[in-house]
């Protein structure tokens, strides 16, 4: 249903408001890897940060999550009411999104001011990027619209029509999917990334006003926060596995680095205290709760998985908890109406491909201090094999795209020489930085033994 509004309140909870080229698939491939000469200082690196929104303010706060103190406020200016927040992954740009003159801010993270604006649909509530932070999805509630930006460009490529009333977009891990809440018709719909065609839509309970949206890091459930509950929607079959109730209003969420835990906002009427829940995977029951500001909105879970951020809209703040020790920390003050749709912290990594392992983020990280980089090809070595040799250099599995999304960075050189089966052609290259595309056929091969490693 398509409507036009000039409201920048926001959806409120029921009671208030992935053959690229045919013949590629036989190809054989030796890549060696080697450090680029510039990777950066790392003395120099950033601390993680979150970035708390305050529409009635019109700015950012950004808070050091290493310190828990405020560092810097980046005015946006007079009507740009800030409502959803997705920080890239490799932490460079904040996309931050403005319901009224319906646009999205980009904003450098390392000068902290705002390099572009992008025009979008009616009302932009949600927004989520790409695991190679290529692509920005915008969720735009009023005209029933999907807007889907090159944030390289920082132009929009596609408008797609779903459903009634989108409100909140994530991303699945691999990047193949994207899943869209909508408000009024109480549905999540899965969006092919690479077609943009819609592959499922998932009904909930009529009335459910789903709001938040999170993704497991396996990529295998999605959470829904509805006024029916919390519900678990299995991303194979695309239907709903269970709802957990909790009363009251649910808005935010976000899963835990581990998996392990997903963490929902509430609201709840007639003076009783508004909470955050915890609801365990292994069981999907829910285990507990924290006391949090008035009113919460967005939730995001900080890289080591110890801390949760709570944006709280009526009492303009951030609750911090302690989920290891189920302690409420502080609360630290943003300015009202703050709600933080979306994941406003670095987003987290999943559980690692072996135990023990540690995770690293695609090419350098400038948070953890890390390199993603291939340790060594050593032909179709089984998978097992690979992570097995992996996990004795304490570092696990990186997928190729990471590979990739440091060599673009110039952070690592790839020498490669390949040959296609199929079609008897043979090349070579030593290429870093852009050129690094000339290589992106080989994201679809099955090569083995790739490693992130600490550096």
């Amino acid at each position: 249903m398509t409507r036009a509004s000039s409201r920048t309140a926001g959806p409120r909870p029921q009671s208030t408001e992935r053959d690229r080229q045919d013949g590629l698939a036989a190809a054989s491939l030796l890549v060696l890897v080697t450090l680029a000469s510039g990777v950066p200082d790392r003395t120099a690196r950033a601390q993680p940060l979150a970035y708390a929104s305050a529409e009635a303010t019109h700015e950012i706060t950004i808070i050091d999550t290493a310190t828990d103190m405020i560092v810097d406020h980046i005015a946006l200016g007079d009507g740009n009411g800030p409502y959803g927040v997705a920080v890239s992954p490799d932490a460079s740009r904040v996309y931050v999104t403005v319901p009224g003159p319906d646009r999205v801010l980009v904003i450098d993270a390392v000068d902290r001011t705002v390099i572009a604006t992008v025009e979008v649909g009616v009302d932009p509530y949600g927004v989520a990027v790409n695991p190679t932070g290529t692509r920005a999805y915008v969720a735009n509630g009023s005209d029933d619209t999907l807007s889907v930006i090159d944030t390289r460009s920082n132009i929009v490529l596609s408008t797609l029509d779903v459903g009634d009333e989108p409100t909140g977009v994530v991303v699945s891990p691999d990047g193949s999917r994207i899943y869209v809440s909508h408000h009024d018709d109480a549905s999540v719909w899965a969006i092919d990334a690479t077609t943009l065609v819609p592959v499922a839509a998932t009904p909930l309970v009529p009335g459910g006003g789903p709001l938040g949206l999170a993704v497991h890091p396996s990529g295998e459930h999605v959470y829904v926060a509805g006024v029916d509950g919390l519900s678990v929607i299995d991303t194979t079959t695309n239907t709903v596995e269970t709802t957990v109730g909790a009363g009251g209003e649910p808005y935010g969420l976000a899963v835990s680095p581990s998996g392990h835990e997903v963490y929902m906002s509430v609201a709840y009427a007639g003076g009783a205290p508004d909470l955050l829940w915890v609801m365990r995977t292994e069981t999907n029951e829910l285990a507990h709760s924290f006391r949090v500001g008035i009113a919460p909105r967005g939730v995001s879970v900080n890289l080591a998985g110890d801390r949760v951020y709570v944006a709280n809209h009526q009492s303009g703040d951030i609750s911090v908890i302690d989920p290891t020790d189920g302690e409420f920390r502080l609360s630290i003050p943003v300015g009202h109406q703050s709600t933080c749709l979306g994941q406003f912290i670095v987003p987290p990594e999943g559980p690692t491909a072996s135990s023990g392992a540690r995770p690293c983020r695609p090419g350098y990280d400038r948070v953890s201090d890390r390199l993603c980089i291939r340790r060594e090809i050593i032909g179709p070595a089984a998978w097992g094999e690979a992570a097995g040799a992996c996990a004795e250099e304490g570092a696990r599995l990186c997928s190729t795209a990471e590979l990739f999304a440091a060599c673009k960075l110039s952070l690592v050189t790839i020498e490669a020489e390949w040959a296609d089966d199929t079609t008897g052609s043979t090349g070579r290259a030593a290429v870093a930085g852009p050129t690094c595309e000339v290589l992106d056929f080989a994201a679809d091969l099955p090569l083995n033994c790739r490693c992130c490693i600490d550096r």
